[in-house]
């Protein structure tokens, strides 16, 4: 689905000189977008692309949960040169979602008014903790990928009948270097009762764990009740990254907003 739209676009010759690419593995989307790259805009291998002077790529850096301003401030002074020997500047930020508020205005400033032939990818987890000024100036793709051990390892420590022992193995796991797999079941969480809302509303949903314990118990929850634990889990999620709250104690709390 990304490298199709992306191929598509390219194409038509629309592509957008900005993507929010929301989806559940980091990992696999920048892949289907670096492969798109690779055939498209640079035509050459992987290694190379990293190496291009009009490629740059910004994730966050390993002794940090966030995405810092600086390194935002770097992605605004690179796409405002001039290309070097390719058609576009283009600026992958993976993990978006983990911009510190600063970043996050920073970056909106290019978005507002982008350099000619430069395009900036966004891929995240979570929409939600990104500002809608941001988002709203992107072209959206979405894909989900099946990523059944994940899935399934999340499914399971969601049934209240598991043992203590268990459980709170499950919840030690989200120490504060581990920011990352938290969001991944935190969005996980929040698109379950997502799905279950448009479910009630009658549109359609692709939720893969429908049958899960977890799941039937929602099932019988109102409307009112769904979109009151919903935005709850929005807020507790844009909060426990934005002010770098202890992954454990948020997870306790998410469980409980979602399930209890």
């Amino acid at each position: 689905m990304i490298y199709k739209k992306l191929c598509q676009d390219f194409l038509n010759k629309k592509l957008y000189n900005s993507y929010l690419i929301k989806t559940n593995s980091i990992d696999q989307a920048l892949r289907e977008v670096i492969n798109f790259l690779k055939q498209n805009i640079f035509k050459t291998s992987y290694e190379q692309i990293l190496a291009h002077p009009d490629f740059k790529l910004i994730q966050r850096e390993s002794n940090s949960n966030m995405i810092n301003i600086n390194q935002i401030r770097s992605i605004c002074e690179f796409i405002s040169k001039t290309s070097v020997n390719s058609p576009y500047k283009v600026n992958i930020i993976s993990q978006a979602d983990n911009m510190n508020s600063h970043a996050a205005n920073n970056i909106l400033k290019t978005l507002e008014e982008p350099p000619k032939n430069s395009i900036i990818i966004l891929i995240c987890q979570n929409e939600n903790l990104l500002p809608k000024t941001l988002t709203s100036r992107c072209a959206k793709i979405e894909e989900y990928f099946t990523i059944e051990n994940h899935t399934n390892n999340f499914d399971q420590n969601l049934n209240p009948d598991i043992n203590y022992k268990t459980k709170l193995a499950f919840i030690n796991q989200f120490n504060n270097k581990n920011i990352d797999r938290w969001i991944e079941f935190a969005s996980f969480v929040e698109y379950t009762i997502m799905s279950l809302i448009k479910k009630k509303i009658g549109i359609k949903s692709d939720l893969k764990n429908i049958d899960s314990f977890s799941v039937k118990k929602l099932l019988d929850l109102n409307l009112d009740s769904l979109q009151n634990r919903y935005e709850k889990i929005r807020s507790l999620i844009k909060n426990t990254v934005k002010y770098d709250l202890d992954l454990r104690v948020s997870t306790i709390i998410l469980l409980e907003h979602a399930f209890k």
